[in-house]
């Protein structure tokens, strides 16, 4: 499988990315930010330390797992769900081979690194920080292309074709207007005001005779909810 990246993937975009064999994206292409988020009615919620860490545990292995999979550079990869990562690009001094990696497990087997005395019997050089400790890792063409994750830019469909020696009429599947439909009804606002109408209304039709009005908009409402 193969994933185009045209212009963005963040979040679980990202992470569908990094289940594909291989990556291609556009000369405007963006990849990374794939840090969990919780919404909830009053918006994104701000998470304690030891609540973060529990939430991004399964997924920084999952992206681990996947980069090891298919060949990316699992640190990078990790490093698109946890700022506390911090990674350097170093060169190998005899054969210039250059690597992207996380700085504490090479801080003492590196020369040349700002701030720090020298270490003239590595064998590796710093060359450049890649990724700060405050960052996601968010990938613009030119950075994807140097750390591996994108294999090569395309920037049109027949690029595409060309390079997987396609030949035949592409099928591109769309969202139909239900799953627009859907996709509004599930947003957190929206499902929140249709939970608070059915309780209303479903207290309403308790405290009606009968069975009327409110008890038609809370049966509506719970359909919707469980429909969408």
């Amino acid at each position: 499988t193969v994933c185009w990246v045209h212009p963005q993937a963040h979040s679980a975009g990202a992470m569908i990315a990094l289940s594909c064999d291989e990556i291609i994206i556009t000369a405007d292409g963006i990849i990374g930010d794939s840090m969990p988020i919780i919404f909830d009615g009053q918006g994104l919620q701000t998470l304690p330390a030891a609540e973060r860490s529990k939430l991004e545990a399964p997924i920084r292995k999952e992206a681990r797992d996947l980069a090891e999979r298919n060949g990316y550079n699992a640190d990078v990869c990790e490093g698109m769900i946890n700022t506390n990562i911090i990674l350097w690009v170093i060169r190998h001094r005899t054969t210039r081979e250059m690597q992207i990696v996380k700085h504490h497990d090479w801080q003492s087997k590196v020369d040349n690194i700002p701030g720090a005395a020298r270490n003239p019997n590595a064998k590796w050089e710093y060359v450049r920080l890649f990724d700060a400790a405050d960052q996601l890792v968010d990938l613009k063409t030119r950075e994807a292309l140097f750390s591996g994750l994108a294999a090569a830019k395309c920037d049109t469909l027949d690029e595409v074709k060309t390079r997987y020696g396609i030949t035949g009429e592409v099928e591109t599947l769309v969202d139909q207007p239900l799953d627009s439909v859907a996709h509004w009804l599930n947003s957190p606002s929206i499902a929140g005001i249709l939970m608070t109408v059915m309780i209303l209304a479903f207290f309403g039709e308790i405290r009606t005779p009968g069975v009327g009005v409110y008890g038609a908009i809370a049966l509506l409402c719970l359909l919707l909810i469980i429909g969408s």
